[in-house]
């Protein structure tokens, strides 16, 4: 991986390429992948609070890169 162009882990909407982040998305979330992501050529990262920290979202969180 060499960039990080999106992350979100929360309730993002949209399909790859075009994901939009929701008002209550993890704020870490650009951050935490790009250090996990950045120089590995594969990875894998639970999309858990216990990785990204908590939201504000109801209902069940998800993770979207691009």
């Amino acid at each position: 991986f060499t960039s990080v162009n999106f992350a979100s882990f929360g309730q993002p909407t949209g399909t790859q390429g075009s994901y939009t982040a929701s008002l209550c998305d993890a704020s870490t979330s650009t951050s935490v992948v790009s250090a996990l992501a950045l120089g590995q050529s594969t990875i894998t990262i639970p999309a858990t609070s216990a990785v990204f920290g908590s939201t504000t979202c109801t209902g069940a969180n998800k993770l979207a890169v691009d």
